[in-house]
């Protein structure tokens, strides 16, 4: 496998916004859990078909950040979370 040119900062920052907003994504909508990293994984499958193999490790990384079963977990209790009725008063 040929040497990748290291992302740049904008290329990280915006790979880190992609993380957040799918992140929330997920959060609000449950059904992004499926859709999002299946189009990452057709994504990444089609940039290595392409040989476009540093957008390909681009997508693998979304797919994966996605696809954590850790996140998961995290997602799913903010979730709750914000189903919740305040309590109190303030």
């Amino acid at each position: 496998m040929p040497d990748m040119e290291p992302l740049t900062g904008t290329e990280l920052a915006l790979l880190d916004a992609i993380k957040t907003l799918s992140g929330a994504l997920i959060t609000l909508d449950p059904r992004m859990a499926e859709i999002l990293p299946e189009s990452f994984a057709h994504q990444r499958d089609g940039n290595l078909q392409g040989g476009q193999l540093q957008a390909a490790a681009v997508f693998s990384l979304l797919h994966d950040f996605v696809a954590d079963p850790e996140r998961q977990k995290a997602r799913e209790e903010a979730r709750l979370l914000l189903k919740e009725e305040p309590k109190g008063t303030a």
